[in-house]
């Protein structure tokens, strides 16, 4: 019975967690952060950009759901996570994604036959980096389609590892660009239905918060 309760518990968590965040801003951002980092590594002046999406995210966030989310289906406030399952996870995969960014850059000014390898194969090692964002939106909504991207991501970036560049970061450059240009138009998708589904609602029925 217990065992039913928490399954039904689960289930609802993550009905609750797809229905405030099919707004299309989960890819939306995802998208932006690969597409300006993939332009970092053709010119330098973009890390101002990834700066600004680091250090105002929450702010942007916040102001993109205040305009689009809320109107719409009100306010939902989540509990904060109780275990800490995922820290050491991110943690890893973090330095996954940091590894395969660090050998593409150095190998635009390090000639070394170590770096050059580990740089050609930097695509697939940034696959295995997005595994871990793309397993948590999988609990957390329950949809298997995001392991479907995955699949898409990685069989990608087999193909740019298998095909011959002049340099490394060319290879990384349209990984990232293919990859997050295709999360971005599948927010901005995600958002256009989201709009046309759900009408705005009425101004008292937008403070509404509903904790989950």
């Amino acid at each position: 019975m217990i065992m039913n309760e928490d399954t039904d518990l689960r289930k609802l968590e993550q009905l609750t967690f797809r229905v405030a965040n099919q707004d299309g801003l989960t890819e939306i951002l995802m998208g932006l952060m690969l597409m300006t980092i993939g332009l970092l590594l053709i010119r330098s002046i973009f890390v101002v950009y990834v700066s600004l999406l680091i250090v105002f995210q929450t702010i942007a966030i916040e102001r993109f759901r205040e305009k689009y989310t809320y109107p719409r289906i009100g306010r939902v406030k989540f509990k904060e996570e109780q275990e800490t399952d995922y820290g050491p996870l991110w943690g890893v995969f973090a330095l996954i994604i940091f590894v395969a960014l660090a050998s593409v850059i150095a190998s635009i000014v390090i000639q070394n036959e170590i770096i050059e390898i580990v740089a050609r194969w930097a695509p697939l090692i940034m696959s295995v980096g997005l595994l871990q964002p793309f397993s948590f939106l999988v609990q957390r909504t329950g949809l298997k389609r995001y392991y479907g991207v995955e699949a898409i991501i990685t069989l990608l970036s087999v193909v740019l590892v298998l095909l011959e560049f002049s340099l490394a970061s060319e290879r990384m450059v349209i990984y990232l660009l293919v990859v997050g240009g295709s999360l971005f138009l599948a927010g901005l998708i995600g958002l256009g239905l989201f709009i046309r589904k759900y009408p705005v609602l009425d101004v008292e029925d937008v403070g509404y918060e509903q904790d989950q």
